[in-house]
């Protein structure tokens, strides 16, 4: 009697080690899975558009002024518009114009050539 006893204790037994084991993969691999899901709901949340169309960035720069600065602040040259043309200035170190494109046309003395 004592061994039917022990025997049915270790059928009992080796059912419940197995479902335990069943019961942690299955553990293990919902924890993963859940990983997986949160990973993939927060990863592209930047890029998202909450609902509304993004437009679609321009392409290149756009400015309506270029600052050439050194180090320290100071002005070396621009690049902007005036009167609808576009005019690229570098200036000298006393802070004078010195190449100016388009030129300016003004009226000169005849002999100035």
């Amino acid at each position: 009697m004592e061994n039917r006893a022990n025997a049915n204790l270790e059928e009992r037994l080796a059912r419940l080690e197995k479902q335990g084991r069943w019961w942690r993969a299955a553990a293990l691999l919902l924890a993963v899975a859940l990983g997986v899901f949160l990973t993939a709901a927060f990863a592209g949340q930047n890029e998202f558009d909450r609902g509304f169309i993004l437009p679609h960035p321009p392409e290149g720069v756009r400015a309506r002024a270029f600052v050439l600065t050194d180090q320290s602040g100071k002005v070396h040259g621009e690049w902007t518009v005036e009167g609808g043309q576009p005019v690229l200035k570098f200036y000298g170190p006393n802070g004078k114009v010195l190449w100016l494109a388009p030129p300016r046309t003004a009226l000169k003395p005849a002999e100035a050539k």
